[in-house]
């Protein structure tokens, strides 16, 4: 009986060895039930929801507009010469705080890159990403939401559509149709916008106050995207 108990606290103290020697910040792990667990940089840790949206930041995407834009190619003397066609997609967001932590939201990026190498003519400015205004003068609380402004221009995301136009040229009506068929919101979100979780005049763009003791790398398993808005976020994201 001695033996096996002597050999028991070997094995506990093996394993309390290991975990300290081999996890890190940021690290999940799976408990004794079958959990997820974080553990997290203050040598705590926190049982994770794998699945659903609960405990963490839910954006999602709540009203769109297809967006058609003429844009005017002038030449040295600032005469029009012909014009070019972007359209694309316009998001509006709402951001939801399902942790019990208030948090500040700064400036969150949406990004199609995949969907808009696909659609779009390279151009010298690519407009694959949107950035959605929301209020940055107060904190979201918990279980309180906040919707991005319908600033459609700001938030969309547009490419060069190949087409030109004469100086006095219009689309037709039919043209119009194909466009927003090919270039518009249906087409964009086929494979889902991806939240890029990175930094904006270095602050992370959704803030945790120090008393959550939520580090960068951690930031990922509090932040996701609704799949079940007017049209699905991924939940997948960068960190940087």
């Amino acid at each position: 009986m001695k033996k096996l108990l002597l050999l028991l606290f070997i094995s506990l103290c093996f394993v309390a060895f290991s975990f300290n020697a081999f996890s890190y910040e940021g690290e999940i792990v799976v408990n004794k039930k079958g959990q997820p667990v974080l553990l997290k940089n203050d040598n705590t840790w926190e049982i994770l929801n794998p699945s659903g949206l609960h405990n963490k930041v839910v954006f999602t995407i709540i009203d769109t507009v297809n967006l058609i834009d003429i844009r005017p190619i002038k030449d040295d003397f600032g005469d029009v010469k012909e014009k070019k066609v972007f359209a694309g997609c316009s998001y509006q967001f709402s951001v939801k705080n399902n942790t019990k932590y208030k948090v500040k939201i700064v400036h969150p990026e949406f990004s199609n890159r995949a969907v808009y190498d696909k659609l779009y003519k390279r151009s010298s400015w690519p407009e694959y990403m949107s950035w959605p205004r929301f209020s940055q003068d107060e904190p979201l609380m918990p279980g309180r939401e906040f919707k991005s402004q319908t600033n459609w221009e700001f938030s969309a995301i547009m490419g060069n559509t190949g087409l030109s136009l004469n100086p006095n040229q219009s689309l037709t009506s039919k043209q119009e149709t194909e466009i927003k068929e090919k270039y518009g919101c249906d087409a964009q979100t086929r494979e889902g916008l991806q939240i890029v979780m990175g930094l904006t005049y270095g602050e992370p763009v959704v803030a945790f106050p120090s008393s959550a003791n939520i580090s960068r790398k951690e930031l990922k398993y509090y932040v996701a995207g609704n799949p079940f808005g007017k049209y699905p976020i991924q939940e997948e994201m960068r960190v940087y």
